[in-house]
């Protein structure tokens, strides 16, 4: 494909799905990016050309979706949530290194935490199942690259385990039963402190990884209103200063500083707010989401619906958008480097979008 002198931005459309795509993440090199989908696949792609490198086979042939993902600091490790249980892989090799399997659906959300060490999924309520939240510790044989046996890896007893109905743990507040079935994403605190919760009214709750007790006085009121203000993603600066938050039904995403808990800038986008990229580098973020597809025909649509937006992160202007999706974007993901984004969408469609100049680019914006 050639593209004009003067293309800023070079966008690669890549196919490999077929379903709705609902999460993305580049590693921590910067080389490559995982994506996972409704499609069951699970899909590892080479940066520098959108080259497809491999798939990930999920063990349960009934999995109907895979939902989320993440990897470990030290890009050795890729963790999974499907529709029947959560995966541990070698990232390189594509082993499967341990199968969670959940009699209560799956993965819904899933973040390791800052030190490599442990891992929090989240799963929804469906059905006759219950909602749950369970924290994970990496054994050091995961680690190792040498051993692939999957027996080895031993993740069936959870550090801590807590549902809507019941806590496992005796010591556990009363509260954050309450909250679970309300929970919509799940991050950490940097250093492991903390598991955050972003829940389905608006708050996000600091629970101790260890008791599952609630911190009261560190929750956030960070997108209240009303019943559907959702927090849909927590996403945290490289350097852990501070994070922000994506408020679906408040159509906005906000900026907290990391230290205080205090509002730094709101972000504004006319729209149902579903994910957020901060850029690695300079300061700059980019914010999208959509409605969902039942909503479109009953709710006035703007031209800007499917678009991702670039806003200046201090003064909160909107500074340009980049096209292409045609359904909701789910989720997006800076590089390392900050010279590409990437971006997926309820279409299916995952789009690279490379910087042609990334030095020029960057030290434009930085002055």
């Amino acid at each position: 494909m050639n593209f004009p002198e003067n293309t800023p931005v070079r966008p690669l459309q890549l196919n490999e799905h077929d379903r709705p795509v609902k999460a993305v993440q580049f590693n921590h090199a910067g080389d490559f990016f995982v994506t996972v989908s409704d499609d069951r696949k699970t899909v590892l792609w080479r940066s520098s050309n959108g080259e497809m490198m491999g798939h990930y086979t999920h063990p349960k042939a009934d999995t109907k979706t895979v939902n989320c993902l993440d990897i470990t600091p030290d890009d050795r490790i890729l963790v999974t949530g499907a529709w029947g249980g959560v995966c541990v892989w070698n990232i390189y090799t594509g082993d499967l290194l341990a199968f969670l399997p959940y009699p209560d659906s799956g993965g819904d959300s899933i973040k390791i935490s800052s030190c490599g060490t442990k891992f929090v999924v989240y799963n929804n309520r469906f059905l006759s199942f219950s909602a749950s939240i369970r924290v994970y510790s990496i054994p050091p044989a995961a680690l190792d690259l040498s051993t692939r046996d999957p027996i080895k890896m031993d993740f069936s007893k959870p550090d801590l385990v807590i549902t809507d109905l019941k806590a496992a743990d005796s010591d556990a507040q009363e509260s954050i039963r309450a909250v679970v079935a309300d929970t919509s994403c799940v991050s950490w605190t940097p250093l492991d402190e903390y598991v955050m919760i972003g829940t389905a009214k608006g708050q996000v709750l600091f629970v101790d990884p260890a008791t599952g007790a609630v911190d009261t006085e560190q929750t956030i009121d960070a997108h209240s209103g009303n019943d559907e203000c959702s927090v849909l993603k927590i996403v945290w600066s490289r350097d852990f200063t501070y994070f922000c938050t994506a408020g679906y039904k408040s159509n906005e995403a906000k900026l907290w500083d990391a230290a205080t808990h205090d509002l730094k800038q709101t972000y504004s986008i006319r729209l149902p707010c579903r994910c957020i990229a901060i850029h690695p580098k300079i300061d700059q973020l980019a914010i999208a989401g959509g409605q969902d597809a039942k909503e479109v025909t009953t709710t006035a649509a703007t031209d800007d619906q499917f678009h991702l937006s670039f806003y200046d992160k201090i003064m909160a202007e909107k500074l340009g958008t980049l096209t292409g999706h045609f359904g909701p974007v789910h989720c997006m993901d800076f590089s390392p480097d900050g010279s590409m984004l990437v971006s997926c969408s309820e279409d299916g469609t995952v789009r690279l979008y490379q910087f042609v100049e990334p030095e020029r680019y960057l030290h434009w914006h930085s002055m």
